[in-house]
């Protein structure tokens, strides 16, 4: 009896890590920042394209912000 008691709870467990393990590897979608766009319809030509030039402008905007002076 006492046994069959392991036994069962023993198989209880293995169940429980089964799930999460599931759980945890199971795909999940890419989480999107806010404002973001997401890109149109076309070949991912064109997409990456316009990936590449939105990056090229926030490089650009980046750069012609006037530096802080340092603490000194």
């Amino acid at each position: 009896m006492r046994g069959l008691l392991g036994l069962v709870g023993l198989l209880l467990v293995v169940v429980i890590v089964g799930l999460l393990v599931r759980k945890q590897l199971a795909p999940t979608p890419l989480p999107t920042a806010p404002g973001a766009e997401s890109p149109g319809p076309g070949n991912p030509a064109q997409q990456s394209r316009e990936i590449q030039d939105q990056f090229k402008q926030d490089l650009e905007k980046a750069l012609q912000q006037p530096r802080l002076p340092a603490d000194q």
